[in-house]
């Protein structure tokens, strides 16, 4: 059997099966579905407030874009009036706290369940 193996997703037999890559997901559905995770309206993600809550919600709303669609850095920054280096430095910070805290990264996993359903 050959396999062809691609980052982030499950290795995929290529002998006599099609095969499907992973779909480009909506932005919107994308920032509807943590704001609705977080039960935080959808306005709060654009203002200049740093509360906690808030800056976490941009966090996993970031890392979320850049994980399923195929907007880059400086992109998904337009979108919300902030530099890339804000974004990449939101992705880092995000990757940080996953790997530091169970919590942080159980939340990814329910968000991204929630996504794909």
């Amino acid at each position: 059997m050959n396999y062809i193996i691609i980052p982030g997703l499950k290795n995929v037999k290529i002998d006599d099966k099609p095969f499907f890559v992973k779909m480009e997901y909506n932005a919107d559905w994308i920032i509807q579905t943590i704001c609705k995770h977080f039960e935080r309206p959808i306005e709060e993600i654009n203002k200049k407030y740093r509360g906690r809550e808030t800056v976490m919600l941009r966090r996993y709303l970031f890392f979320f874009l850049h994980k399923y669609t195929k907007m880059n850095k400086s992109e998904i920054g337009r979108m919300y009036g902030k530099d890339h280096t804000t974004i990449i430095h939101s992705l880092k910070a995000l990757e940080d706290l996953r790997n530091v805290y169970p919590d942080v990264e159980r939340e990814i996993q329910i968000i991204d369940e929630k996504i794909n359903s």
